[in-house]
């Protein structure tokens, strides 16, 4: 999984005897990593697509490369599904090789192959989440409604001088 937590921005100020702090932080997560390719022998490449040969493949397509192969070797439709395989490196790597129907063409000894990709993953959501925290010797108070004081939030925590 790709994920990452990254804060953006961050401020302070004084307010009534304590600290107004705003943070901003975006994350995101995705688990593109889950791929299913149907390779099919074909007669003939349409007219209007320029296909990769498989020799010419970067190493991001190499599961395309060994399926086109296998398909045309067999003389028949293969199916293989990998569940560490990027889909987008994968179909930004074969882009220039895509048809109207969404297929990708391969040629292994000048023999054409098309690739149907799918992504079996879904992405989790990006997102972005905006707080205002109020801190003072007693209190830690947090929100995030734009139209609520800091220090009218939450209490977070309950700071106990010893």
């Amino acid at each position: 999984m790709d994920d990452y937590l990254q804060p953006v921005a961050g401020s302070y100020c004084v307010r009534r005897g304590g600290f107004g702090i705003e943070t901003e932080t975006v994350w995101s997560a995705t688990t593109r990593t889950d791929v299913s390719i149907v390779a099919t022998p074909r007669d003939r490449v349409p007219d209007d697509v320029d296909p990769i040969g498989v020799d010419a493949l970067p190493d991001e397509a190499e599961l395309a490369e060994r399926i086109a192969r296998e398909a045309i070797a067999d003389d028949r439709v293969r199916r293989r599904r990998d569940r560490r395989q990027n889909y987008d490196l994968l179909v930004e790597s074969l882009e220039s090789a895509r048809g109207d129907a969404d297929e990708y063409y391969l040629t292994v000894d000048d023999a054409p192959v098309a690739l149907d990709i799918t992504s079996d993953s879904v992405d989790i959501t990006d997102a972005q989440e905006s707080a205002w925290y109020y801190v003072d010797e007693l209190v830690v108070r947090r929100t995030e409604d734009e139209e609520i004081a800091p220090e009218d939030g939450d209490v977070v925590e309950c700071l106990i001088d010893d």
